[in-house]
């Protein structure tokens, strides 16, 4: 990515700052596990812990989603990383009773783990095609984000073939007993595991919720690889939360300061301490315009 300061009218470019072998992973270590809430919106827990004879870059947690995030960094690309992040997910799985320990240390007493979506992230400055065709698979615990970096500053893109829909546990079949066992393992969210949950009335009423709150911005990200609904956030920041249910949807959002709720469709729910501080339930499409006007204000949290 070229990258230009427009000063006066004129434009001066950025050249890009190359980082090269063990020294330069590090120093790209360093940035995102200082910045891992800013960048990722997670939770810094340890570098470098030892799980059998393995020390992975990063251990996160994605306290949002419940789930375990291991970060592992490239100066430029490997062509053997997925192989690489394939052990360090058995390696999750294998010292759940660790992980948990450490998570815990960090985060308080009693975090719900979803083990099933725990994710491995490679940081790099480009990808190889095969490696971007297994991230991209239905199901695949990966992540990949491409950096450029340049003095004072850095960009991530998250890297993804929107046409791969192959299944991740159709890929790795027969590879090993540990790669069938690890497949069988990983939990696939998507939007179908979300909306089958409801009736079709309320998936018709969802789309159109859902039209109108990406319909904000360009820069509004849905997320559904999540095992409790879909949240819509912006500037890494969650700002309406929908959970699926066979009569009604939970819509859960942001409380903006100075809310205003003309008709009373929504209660406070602060003292449950789930992120969100506002609930309405929909059952139909009856204040929808109302409803959106409440989610607005949600969206406006994040500017």
């Amino acid at each position: 990515m070229d990258l230009y300061k427009i000063d006066g009218g004129k434009a001066k470019y950025f050249k890009p700052k190359e980082l090269t072998g063990p020294k330069g992973e590090k120093e790209l270590q360093g940035l995102v596990e200082k910045n891992l809430k800013e960048l990722f919106g997670l939770t810094f827990i340890e570098s470098e812990l030892k799980l059998q004879r393995k020390e992975p870059d990063t251990l996160a947690f994605d306290e949002e989603n419940g789930r375990v995030v291991v970060i592992e960094y490239k100066a430029d690309t490997d062509p053997g990383m997925l192989v690489q992040g394939q052990a360090y997910y058995m390696l999750v799985l294998e010292n759940k009773e660790l992980i948990k320990l450490k998570v815990e240390k960090k985060l308080g007493k009693g975090v719900d783990i979803d083990w099933g979506s725990t994710r491995v992230y490679f940081i790099a400055k480009r990808f190889d095609d095969f490696s971007i065709l297994l991230a991209s698979s239905k199901g695949a615990p990966y992540e990949l984000w491409a950096y450029d970096l340049y003095d004072g500053f850095i960009a991530f893109n998250k890297i993804e073939e929107k046409k791969s829909r192959i299944a991740y546990s159709t890929l790795v079949q027969g590879q090993s007993p540990k790669m069938e066992r690890l497949s069988k393992e990983i939990q696939t969210y998507d939007l179908d595991y979300h909306l089958k949950k409801t009736k079709e009335e309320l998936r018709n009423v969802f789309e159109q919720y859902r039209s109108a709150i990406t319909a904000f911005g360009p820069e509004v990200v849905e997320v559904v690889d999540q095992k409790t609904g879909i949240t819509y956030r912006n500037n890494k920041v969650s700002f309406v939360f929908f959970k699926f249910g066979v009569k009604c949807l939970d819509v859960q959002f942001k409380e903006k300061g100075g809310f205003v709720d003309p008709k009373g469709l929504s209660r406070d729910i602060k003292s449950n301490e789930w992120g969100y501080e506002r609930l309405v339930k929909v059952d139909s499409a009856v204040h929808f315009d109302d409803i959106m006007y409440l989610l607005r204000q949600a969206y406006e949290t994040t500017l």
